[in-house]
């Protein structure tokens, strides 16, 4: 049976001053911040439900790893699309769930 009591739904996500979301990440097992209404910089679309929330395009999550020579490299970590609550990580991801679909954590 279909739990349709809306007391019992937990968001995916929170906001954050500024115009942020943030969830949270199974694959890095971390948090991820997606700017919409930010002032300065990328904003992502959102359909603003925090249940089955979906952002567009994919969002791309880089860190940059320094090396003892002072050289640094770029490289993706986490490169996904939340879609209706699902996130859908792409190839390129350096984690475990790379090429998989599932649902995203509640927040």
């Amino acid at each position: 049976m279909l739990n349709t009591d809306p007391n019992s739904f937990v968001p995916k996500l929170r906001t954050r001053q500024g115009g942020f979301y943030v969830h949270r990440c199974p694959g890095c097992n971390a948090i991820h911040t997606v700017p919409t209404e930010a002032k300065d910089g990328p904003n992502w679309e959102f359909n603003y439900n925090p249940f089955l929330p979906s952002f567009q395009p994919a969002l791309r999550i880089s860190m940059t790893k320094q090396f003892g020579s002072g050289i640094s490299e770029a490289r993706t970590v986490c490169h996904y699309v939340i879609t209706d609550g699902k996130i859908s990580f792409m190839k390129d991801c350096e984690h475990h769930l790379a090429g998989q679909t599932v649902d995203l954590p509640d927040y």
